[in-house]
């Protein structure tokens, strides 16, 4: 199933997806690229705030090709997302979730009842 197919499962295009969270080990951020491929524009238009996996810079990858923290914020700021987390610099952190939301959000919010997952 394509991020696409599981948007239209949720409901007709006009029906917004309040919060929409990804773990698709390793390939959260090239299932929301591909989705902007397949269908630009439709990510924005349909999801409010969302989340996704991702790694910071510093660390070796868990999957092969696994985007990082910096690529991840960088894309969705492109789309007109914007995130209140910033991708942590210390050798500390491998794995960084990233919240995303619409400006007219205001921030981000976890919608009530289930989200819509991808994986």
């Amino acid at each position: 199933v394509t991020l696409l197919q599981a948007m239209r499962l949720a409901g007709p295009a006009t029906l917004p997806i309040r919060f929409l969270k990804i773990d698709a080990q390793g390939v959260d951020l090239k299932l929301v690229k591909a989705l902007e491929a397949e269908a630009p524009g439709t990510l924005y238009r349909r999801v409010n705030s969302m989340q996704i996996e991702t790694r910071t810079s510093q660390c070796t990858p868990l999957y092969e090709g696994q985007e990082t923290c910096d690529e991840a914020r960088d894309f969705m700021v492109n789309l007109g997302y914007r995130s209140n987390h910033d991708c942590p610099k210390n050798r500390g952190w491998c794995e960084r979730t990233m919240q995303f939301y619409r400006p007219s959000e205001r921030s981000f919010v976890k919608a009530r009842g289930p989200p819509v997952v991808a994986r």
